[in-house]
């Protein structure tokens, strides 16, 4: 089975807040007052919704029910308890693009806040010279999608500049290749499996559930 039961876990996100410079130029600090306390890095929601108004986007949430239907399908069918997600709401977090760089390939995820990640390294950012590859030949048959939209084009571009640094001078194709939902409450926490992490299905661009936590 198509990539069964891969999971997105990752639970937080903190970005580092620019410092903003006073309009007149560099005062003197006073002498003897309190020490300068740096910036606090923002905390950014890991369940952000990532916009549904792009054409893939709409396509992929009405795959939801039947991808969710064959996911439940395929779960009783193994003897495993079926995740309740009644109380929740299917939400766009996050894309899985692929990078294609030469004969290798490595796959990254984009979150609400843009920015892209290694799969299952989130929150961690890239480095570039220690990406996992796989050979191309592994991805042969993978239903994949040109970026289209808004958040797929920028999502796109925030990948090619990590794999352009790591294989400068390759040309560099990057795509689409699922789209990740989590059932998210109205407490803003994700609904669970039975086995305690957040229940996801990945859908790819044809509209299959492509994997999914159990």
């Amino acid at each position: 089975m198509k990539r069964l039961a891969l999971a997105l876990l990752a639970l937080t996100l903190a970005v580092s807040i620019v410092g903003c410079s006073s309009a007149g130029g560099t005062s003197p600090k006073p002498s003897g007052g309190a020490p300068e306390v740096p910036a606090q890095p923002t905390k950014v929601d890991p369940y952000a919704a990532i916009p549904g108004d792009g054409v893939h986007e709409k396509a992929a949430y009405a795959a939801i029910p039947k991808a969710l239907t064959y996911v439940e399908n395929n779960t009783k069918e193994q003897g495993r308890e079926v995740t309740d997600v009644s109380a929740g709401k299917a939400t766009l977090v996050s894309y899985t693009l692929q990078a294609e760089a030469g004969d290798r390939i490595c796959l990254f995820e984009v979150r609400g806040d843009g920015k892209a990640y290694e799969q299952y390294h989130y929150p961690a950012t890239p480095d570039p010279a220690k990406l996992f590859w796989q050979d191309a030949a592994i991805g042969e048959g993978a239903l994949l999608a040109d970026p289209s939209g808004t958040g797929e084009t920028a999502g796109a571009a925030a990948v090619r500049k990590i794999v352009e640094q790591a294989s400068p001078g390759e040309n560099v194709k990057v795509s689409i290749y699922g789209y990740n939902f989590y059932w998210i409450k109205e407490d803003g926490t994700p609904v669970n499996t039975p086995g305690g992490s957040p229940f996801t299905i990945s859908i790819d661009p044809s509209g299959a559930a492509g994997s999914w936590s159990m």
